[in-house]
């Protein structure tokens, strides 16, 4: 019986030692990663507007697991609550303004109520003769409040949702008002009050990006080499 021997062209042959390479490096090199460093990433929120006695929500992002491995989270805290009083007037008048209640608070959700900042500042405005203002306005004392907390316990900031914050104020006057006219005769045309707060919550996560696997980065540059021998072995 004749056995016939195969000869193998050379581009063949130069395709047979990319893919004897590319087999025996990822071998190697699969345990291996590529070097990675620690990154960040930093979510915000915020609340805007006019004060409530009920909860308002600041929501900021929870660390996605898919990018990486959570090291850290630092997150920063931070409100000022303004006041001012308006009286409608045309001429002199007299006023008396307590905030007899001033205050807010900013608390994270179960699980990481920890983190949190409050502030209480109840102030008078004593008894004033207002003389020649018409429609007198005057701001009471900013209210403000920040602190940041790096967090050790990291379960509860670990998915794809949001993390919630309360956002509480409580805002009560008194009032005493005399003397009010308009267009030179005794009227009780009023007054208003305002207060609003701005409050924001940004938290900082430090972690490890997923690592690539060192027998890809092999691969890839293997893999266009490959493509390039096909081409020549074509023509």
């Amino acid at each position: 019986m004749t056995k016939k021997l195969v000869s193998l062209s050379p581009g063949v042959l130069q395709i047979s030692w990319v893919l004897v390479g590319l087999f025996l490096g990822a071998l190697v090199l699969s345990p291996a990663v590529s070097t990675v460093n620690a990154a960040t990433v930093t979510y915000s929120g915020n609340y805007s507007g006019l004060t409530d006695v009920t909860n308002q929500l600041v929501h900021v992002s929870q660390f996605d697991p898919g990018v990486g491995t959570l090291l850290s989270a630092t997150f920063t805290l931070d409100a000022a609550m303004n006041t001012s009083l308006t009286v409608i007037n045309d001429g002199d008048c007299y006023v008396t303004w307590n905030k007899t209640t001033y205050q807010f608070s900013l608390t994270g959700d179960t699980g990481y109520s920890s983190v949190a900042i409050s502030a209480s500042n109840p102030f008078s405005f004593p008894g004033t003769n207002i003389i020649g203002y018409p429609n007198w306005t005057h701001a009471g004392p900013t209210l403000a409040g920040s602190n940041t907390f790096s967090e050790s316990a990291l379960a509860a900031f670990i998915g794809t949702g949001n993390l919630s914050f309360f956002l509480t104020t409580l805002n009560e006057d008194s009032l005493s008002l005399g003397g009010l006219q308009m267009n030179g005769l005794p009227a009780n045309a009023g007054s208003s009050e305002s207060t609003n707060i701005i409050a924001n919550v940004s938290v900082t996560y430090g972690y490890t990006p997923v690592p690539i696997p060192g027998a890809f980065l092999l691969l890839a540059p293997g893999l266009v080499g490959l493509a390039a021998v096909r081409r020549r072995f074509k023509k």
